[in-house]
């Protein structure tokens, strides 16, 4: 149904920019990011190290994801616009949604290895400042 390609092509669309957002900030991001977890979480040399390898695979795997999701996102986009039939735009749909499910897996997955590398402490104050990024920093 419409419906359904209307929330589809949204939640790709939100991904991509999210993703790209991530991606664009490449090995140099990489780098401010783990002097900044180092120096605001007072990392020991082991948690930086592991920390190094976790992220450095997590940019790896994901990278072959958004590159994915950004083909299969376009092959929608182009099956809405040549007005297919439902069946057509419906599995092209559900490509997406897979895809989707497959980042977010990902990304939970990463999460849960840093949870088994930070101290709880270390770990909340990390979940403060993404719900920060994510909704805003409260007041």
């Amino acid at each position: 149904t419409f419906r359904q390609v209307a929330i589809s092509t949204s939640i790709a669309a939100m991904v991509l920019v999210t993703g790209s957002l991530y991606a664009n900030m490449g090995m140099k991001g990489h780098g401010k990011m783990m002097d900044k977890m180092t120096k605001e979480l007072g990392l020991s040399k082991d948690q930086t190290t592991q920390l190094k390898a976790l992220h450095q695979k997590h940019a790896e795997t994901t990278k072959a994801l958004h590159a994915k999701m950004a083909d299969d996102s376009a092959r929608l986009d182009s099956l809405v616009k040549a007005k297919s039939s439902d069946s057509v735009l419906a599995a092209a749909t559900s490509e997406v949604i897979a895809d989707h499910r497959l980042m977010m897996d990902e990304k939970m997955a990463h999460q849960d290895a840093m949870q088994g590398i930070l101290s709880v402490t270390q770990y909340a104050k990390v979940l403060v400042e993404m719900c920060d990024k994510m909704h805003g920093e409260v007041d």
